[in-house]
């Protein structure tokens, strides 16, 4: 059964407080909520709940919830420590949306086994269905019959192709395996790549924070695998990320990062646009360490890649000394040196070719002449 429906709780009278310490009961949040009645608090205890190790506040009276509506949802930050804080929340808004798509997908579910066990599409099934609970509410006499009908098939349009969405059209990210291993084996990606596809996954709305730490800890291999095997089941992604990026993340903080980007210089013979995106993989190092501000990324780049570049005839054609003090993205700086690449790599071509075809031309032309001169008549 739902810890919420387990333990009782009168949903419209409660909220849900997040970013909880281990102690709840001696955080100044909940000195703040005790201003609004009186209450009992229920920690979220069941691992398998999507509120797990949040924290449950129950009023005696609904006026409490009413009185604190203007304020939600509401985050409040700890007076001795910024850094912490706490999210209130009415617990109607959360667990209605939260077990409303639950029972969505179960009844849908159900549905489908139905059409199969009858042979029927299930289309068709569900069009009778809701041909069934209109008529139910035709016959309820309650309020505007026609509306009402109308207002339950667009619903109920709307939750099948959500479904089918989710089913169908979602591909969850998969990881690469990562195991720190030196040298790095040729199957497996570097501690970066790997971090970068962290992210996407971190950022995955579709997974709950339990299924996002399986599926990291799946894609590790000994020795990474082994560093993060005392975590708990309940561990969060942060967590995993935390453990390994002191293994295996660099150890330079973000003022060494910046330096070494401002001390990245191109290497003989380097295309402009290959050392455009390294002087990138080392700025965002620096980024994320902290070294740099991420809006500041993409006029840091562009500055010392005009003041390092060798390639002055590409700067000036581009014009890349004005460009500094506008706010060109790095993709679209890198568009324009790859497109001027191109152009300067087609004119070399045409060069080549034309200077090939003269040569020919002359030396045509010097053979014809020696001939020419050889059956001239002499005097």
């Amino acid at each position: 059964m739902d810890f919420i429906m387990s333990s009782g709780i009168k949903v419209p009278n409660a909220v849900m407080v997040s970013g909880l310490l281990e102690s709840p009961e001696e955080e100044e949040i909940i000195d703040f909520l005790k201003k609004y009645g009186s209450m009992r608090l229920v920690p979220v205890t069941d691992i398998n709940s999507e509120f797990y190790k949040n924290l449950i506040i129950e009023y005696q009276d609904g006026a409490a919830i009413e009185a604190l509506a203007p304020l939600l949802p509401y985050t409040h930050e700890h007076k001795d420590n910024p850094d912490v804080k706490y999210h209130v929340q009415a617990l109607a808004s959360v667990y209605t949306t939260e077990i409303g798509c639950s029972v969505t997908k179960a009844y849908l579910d159900e549905i489908k086994k139905l059409a199969k066990l009858s042979g029927r599409g299930f289309e068709e099934v569900l069009k009778n269905m809701m041909s069934e609970i209109s008529e139910t509410i035709k016959t309820d006499g309650s309020g505007d019959n026609e509306f009402g009908a109308e207002q339950l098939k667009v619903m109920v349009e709307h939750i099948v192709r959500r479904g089918e969405l989710n089913t169908h059209s979602h591909f969850p990210i998969k990881l690469r395996s990562f195991s720190g291993k030196i040298p790095r084996p040729n199957s497996e990606t570097d501690y970066d790549t790997w971090c970068s596809h962290v992210e996407l996954l971190r950022e995955d709305p579709t997974l709950s924070n339990l299924q996002k730490s399986r599926k990291i800890f799946e894609s590790l291999l000994s020795p990474a695998a082994d560093i993060v095997r005392r975590l708990s089941p309940e561990a969060t992604p942060e967590t995993y990320l935390q453990l390994l990026d002191a293994a295996f993340g660099t150890t330079e903080d973000g003022e060494e990062l910046l330096v070494k980007f401002m001390n990245t210089l191109q290497d003989p013979g380097e295309k402009a646009s290959t050392y455009l995106c390294r002087l990138q993989v080392a700025l965002n190092l620096a980024v994320k360490r902290g070294g740099a501000a991420a809006g500041e990324a993409d006029r840091h780049i562009l500055k010392l890649f005009c003041r390092r570049c060798w390639d002055n005839t590409l700067l000036s054609d581009l014009n890349l000394e004005e460009k500094k003090s506008q706010l060109l993205a790095f993709s679209e700086l890198l568009l324009l040196i790859r497109t001027e690449e191109d152009r300067q790599a087609a004119k070399a071509t045409r060069m080549n070719t034309g200077s090939g075809l003269w040569q020919v031309l002359r030396v045509h032309v010097s053979a014809v002449n020696k001939q020419h001169s050889s059956l001239s008549p002499t005097h």
